[in-house]
């Protein structure tokens, strides 16, 4: 009996799969999913996770997302800026140099559909 309840208990928490970033549902039947981080592996292994976690919800643990497009945009902190090119570079690396928090987001747009 207990192992019973136990592998109900695992089935149970395995198809509860969360959508860590923003979905979106088009009116062609499409998704978006957007998520944002400072570490592009993990940006990107979020995106992949809720484009699976949304088909799975939507129509079932047998749907899988079909990426229609998908865009990383690399977005860089604030930056002083002398309108010196050779300037703002040497301004650019001593402010990524001297301070550890310069880092830049990445944002991993997705457009999918789910198989049904």
């Amino acid at each position: 009996m207990a192992s019973l309840l136990l592998v109900g208990l695992s089935t149970t928490l395995v198809g509860c799969a969360t959508v860590q970033g923003t979905v979106t549902e088009n009116q062609d039947g499409t998704f978006n999913s957007f998520f944002s981080d400072d570490d592009k592996s993990n940006a990107m292994r979020v995106a992949s996770s809720d484009t699976k976690a949304t088909c799975e919800k939507r129509f079932g643990e047998n749907s899988h997302p079909l990426v229609i497009n998908q865009d990383v945009k690399t977005i860089l902190p604030e930056e002083i800026k002398t309108g010196n090119q050779v300037m703002d570079s040497l301004v650019k690396l001593g402010q990524t140099l001297e301070d550890p928090n310069y880092k830049a987001t990445y944002e991993v747009t997705t457009q999918f559909k789910c198989s049904a």
